[in-house]
């Protein structure tokens, strides 16, 4: 829902609750939080809602909310503010234009386009809001950030996502604390954050950080494998648990590239064994222990395969042996 940023006192948080009203003006005490919006209660009993407010120099809001089971409509251009909406508790269905959403505590983050018309069905619920200026989200997002025709788009959860929610659930639990200059440095954070996770976003950026991430995680893998090497219970769920991906991620990941996992390790492991075939002082047991092969007959049988000819073979071709005796 859109606020009204002059309820809440600049630089500081500020908390209403209906509660604190005689029952018959409660609700219009809610709905004067909210100009931008038209409200009806959805129950007949006294209604109790409650919001912490803290309105920032720049037009920003932040504000967290336990709200009764309303009914909100939001007239198309009566408001132009953008807003970044979690859910904690509670759900709504969302109306807007030929689409209708549910957003519950397992959605993750939400944008609002509050100059779109649409209709709220919300019962009673928690959730954390962050109103932002127009032209603040359309230079990381365009000038329909919710999408052509929508009011309403789903965003995705992503690592500084999970950041800014902790962030936000922190400064909220704490922002009735905070004095005037605390509450601005943490409204600036708040807004920093939320810019750059909104950055992320963008489908160009959203592209380009799942194949930076791509990168990382097989350059991770490669490292994880080599190092294990020696180790005969190296697997891709060894791996993937080690790098905290599903074992399906890092198939795609390698698969991206032309490899599999396994053939992966395999020519790792059959590579290094060629290099320390070249030392004469190992035995070919040791060879294939030092290379992850616990059984002797399964090596020679992989290394032929792959090189056409035995371990046994290619040192005695490949590396001069010095004739016994000298």
């Amino acid at each position: 829902m859109a606020h009204n940023t002059e309820t809440a006192s600049t630089g500081r948080f500020i908390a209403v609750d209906t509660r604190a009203a005689p029952v018959k003006e409660r609700f219009d005490l809610w709905c004067s939080l909210f100009p931008f919006t038209d409200m009806q209660p959805l129950r007949s009993a006294p209604y109790q809602s409650r919001a912490l407010l803290c309105a920032a120099t720049d037009g920003s809001m932040l504000a967290r909310i336990h709200m009764d089971a309303t009914l909100s409509l939001f007239p198309e251009e009566r408001s132009d503010q953008i807003m970044l909406n979690l859910f904690l508790g509670g759900h709504s269905q969302v109306r807007h234009g030929k689409y209708e959403d549910v957003v519950d505590a397992g959605s993750g983050f939400n944008l609002m386009d509050c100059k779109m018309p649409m209709r709220t069905h919300a019962q009673m619920h928690e959730s954390i809001h962050l109103l932002l200026p127009r032209a603040q989200v359309a230079r990381v997002l365009g000038a329909k950030p919710a999408g052509e025709g929508r009011a309403l788009r789903d965003l995705p959860d992503t690592p500084l996502g999970d950041i800014l929610k902790a962030h936000l659930l922190a400064v909220t639990q704490q922002g009735l604390a905070l004095d005037a200059a605390s509450a601005a440095c943490a409204m600036a954070s708040v807004n920093a954050l939320a810019m750059a996770y909104l950055e992320q976003c963008h489908p160009t950026q959203a592209a380009k950080g799942m194949a930076d991430h791509d990168a990382w995680l097989f350059e991770a893998a490669c490292r994880c494998i080599e190092t294990r090497l020696d180790d005969p219970r190296l697997t891709a769920d060894s791996v993937a648990r080690t790098l905290g991906c599903s074992r399906t991620r890092l198939y795609e990941v390698f698969a991206a590239r032309g490899l599999s996992v396994a053939t992966h390790v395999r020519d790792l492991r059959l590579s290094r064994s060629r290099a320390l075939l070249r030392d004469a002082a190992l035995g070919i047991g040791d060879v294939a222990l030092y290379c992850g092969y616990s059984d002797l007959p399964a090596y020679s049988k992989a290394f032929k395969r792959r090189f056409g000819m035995t371990p046994s073979a290619w040192r005695n071709e490949v590396v001069a042996m010095p004739p016994r005796g000298e």
